[in-house]
């Protein structure tokens, strides 16, 4: 089966869509750490703080692809009017796909998008999320529901999610599925990603000195005041002289998945923090799965800036059905790869 090589997307092409596609308003994250799962959280927590660290060359990236099944939920209004169009919710699923290429991780389709006609949920609360669930969600995958209005009490969020030992949920207002960055960010909530500015477990310290125990728990994220009004989307620029608890002045991370800064500076994803996902789907999201899909061959490229004489480029296999063998042609004359996710020059 012949691959045909995709067009590279590069970063500056990546940022521009989500300068386009930014949504007016700095609606937030409705994700929580809530009391009817704190115990969990700290469980989850001491278990990957107390991990036996896994060296670069084991790791997924690179080499082979861990798929994650997806449920897609539409949900309009009764007579079958309004909700996202599927076009618009599956180029927002290929862009999922895109930030979680480095650590080899591949969101699939587990069966075709479910549609929802119920005005009960059409403008949904964060407080009907058990109950919707239960009515429609699927067992053992990620079930993304998509409403164009979603609320948490009297404020209107962009979507909230579930971290690990919750339901496998997460919700998206229409308008901020469109984005680039809110579905990105709620998936890795769900897949055990705290925000850059978490304060639940303490305040993080400018110097590092408590990483691992306080903020996100993750060493590489620098410590953030939470960027919701300090960060300029023209430039993504921030702008503030707030000091932590020992004085020293704050350096945030302007462009990380996880924070509150505007969505079209949101494109970055640490060692740290693909180290923690890909640790969640083999310790914690371990029971993901649904029937193969039907054979496909597909696959993904690292996006590239530059593109000069020699550049070694990384193909991500994503075929789906799982595939007994792999056959590819980079179109060059070259040899064939027989490797599941091959480099070429």
């Amino acid at each position: 089966m012949r691959l045909f090589v995709l067009n590279v997307l590069s970063v500056l092409g990546l940022l521009l869509f989500f300068a386009v596609h930014q949504v007016k308003g700095q609606e937030q994250c409705g994700t929580t750490i809530d009391s009817s799962n704190v115990q969990y959280i700290m469980s989850s927590n001491a278990a990957w703080h107390d991990r036996v660290p896994v060296n670069r060359d084991a790791k997924s990236y690179g080499g082979n692809t861990v798929f994650v099944p997806v449920q897609i939920h539409i949900i309009r209004q009764t007579n079958g009017t309004g909700g996202i169009s599927s076009a618009d919710a599956l180029e927002a699923f290929d862009r999922l796909n895109e930030y979680y290429i480095n650590a080899s991780i591949h969101f699939y389709q587990c069966s075709a998008i479910n549609y929802i006609d119920d005005d009960t949920y059409a403008d949904y609360d964060k407080s009907e999320m058990t109950a919707l669930d239960a009515a429609h969600g699927v067992e053992d995958v990620i079930n993304l529901y998509v409403a164009d209005n979603v609320t948490s009490g009297a404020s209107s969020i962009c979507g909230h999610a579930q971290f690990p030992g919750g339901l496998d949920f997460v919700m998206q207002a229409t308008s901020c599925m469109k984005n680039g960055s809110t579905l990105a960010h709620e998936v890795g909530h769900y897949l055990g990603l705290y925000h850059t500015h978490e304060t639940y477990f303490g305040d993080e310290a400018v110097d590092g000195s408590d990483c691992s125990v306080d903020g996100d728990l993750l060493c590489d994220t620098p410590a953030d005041p939470n960027l919701s009004s300090t960060v300029s989307s023209d430039g993504c620029v921030y702008s503030s002289a707030a000091t932590d608890e020992n004085g020293a002045t704050y350096s945030p991370s302007v462009t990380n998945l996880m924070s509150y800064t505007p969505k079209g500076c949101r494109y970055d994803i640490t060692e740290d923090q693909l180290d923690k996902i890909l640790w969640t789907l083999q310790n914690q999201r371990t029971y993901l799965t649904c029937s193969a899909p039907t054979l496909e061959a597909f696959f993904y490229t690292v996006p590239e800036e530059t593109c000069s004489s020699d550049k070694e480029i990384s193909f991500y296999n994503a075929s789906k059905g799982n595939p007994a063998s792999y056959s590819w042609d980079f179109g060059d004359g070259s040899a064939l790869s027989t490797s599941e996710s091959p480099t070429h020059t």
